[in-house]
């Protein structure tokens, strides 16, 4: 989600629009600002970036009196304050664990706050139909998500392999976040049945920490497994592309955007692998088959 925000901001303000983000947290950041590593290479840009509470982000709101605002994830609190300053409100829904066991009076509540609902796959969007049946279907649209093409240039894969000490292992990446929602603990248990079989496979996830408590659930495994040797967790890299052009196969997590995986040949992560290297991305995933800008000012919300 934080990725899509900054993609969405940096292109939009490239484009002419005039954006802000707020980063909507319980507690703020220090003087109202960023934290988190986007949001400090937000403000670094040149994007106004804070990260407010409630109080003080409701204050800042009407003082920006945007035309319209991108919301992702946000609590309720920025909805009521932007239909206080009759603001339209956009939200982005971006999987469909967003709506798993959710109270369908909790989500009309919260739809009665919007103006229209951005769906990332069709089925996403059918989901969100079928919890909340009196929202408009004619203001809830699908749009895939979009490829960051800065990303395209295809780095020098012997170089790649080189710098990290790989000679004929073969190496399966997954960018997953490690979290639930990605199912990276499957994803070494799956592999530890692989290894067996095939000594020279080598497995590296490398992506944020957003969960400790999960992410130490996943070391517990590793150490108990027989192919602990060769199962790499890392942090997020700040050079993917890298990464991808030294691998030998691409591991899609088990996302849960519920797009056909012919949609997300579109994806950020599939277009990448596509540009670094020749081999073709396989993988049984758990996808679900099934303004005129000119003038405007756009605040785009961030909240994790």
């Amino acid at each position: 989600m934080d990725e899509v925000v900054f993609f969405l901001a940096t292109r939009l303000a490239r484009a002419g629009v005039t954006v802000a983000v707020l980063h909507a947290s319980p507690e703020g950041g220090p003087g109202g600002a960023p934290t988190g590593r986007l949001g400090r290479q937000l403000l670094a840009t040149g994007v106004e970036t804070v990260q407010l509470g409630e109080s003080s982000g409701t204050d800042w709101l009407r003082r920006w009196k945007p035309d319209v605002v991108s919301v992702h994830g946000v609590p309720m609190w920025v909805l009521c304050a932007a239909r206080q300053f009759s603001i339209p409100c956009v939200e982005t829904l971006h999987g469909m664990h967003s709506l798993f066991d959710a109270n369908p009076a909790s989500v009309a509540e919260r739809g009665r706050l919007l103006t229209a609902i951005v769906a990332v796959s069709e089925l996403l969007r059918q989901q969100y139909l079928t919890v909340n049946p009196g929202f408009p279907a004619d203001r809830v649209l699908t749009i895939p998500n979009g490829v960051d093409d800065c990303h395209r240039t295809p780095p020098d894969r012997h170089a790649a392999r080189t710098r990290w000490g790989i000679e004929s292992e073969y190496i399966f990446l997954c960018l997953a976040r490690h979290s639930l929602q990605k199912n990276t603990y499957g994803l070494v248990v799956a592999f530890d049945d692989v290894a067996t079989r095939h000594p020279e496979a080598h497995l590296l996830i490398a992506g944020a920490a957003d969960d400790p408590v999960y992410l130490a659930q996943i070391l517990r495994l590793r150490a108990s497994l027989r192919a602990r040797e060769r199962i790499h967790l890392r942090n997020y890299s700040p050079k993917p592309a890298e990464l991808l052009a030294l691998a030998d196969g691409f591991v899609l997590d088990s996302f849960l955007k519920a797009g056909p995986l012919h949609r997300w040949r579109h994806s950020t992560q599939v277009y990448q692998w596509c540009s670094a290297t020749s081999a073709a991305p396989v993988s049984r995933s758990g996808t679900v088959e099934n303004v005129d800008t000119s003038s405007a000012i756009l605040l785009v919300i961030l909240f994790r």
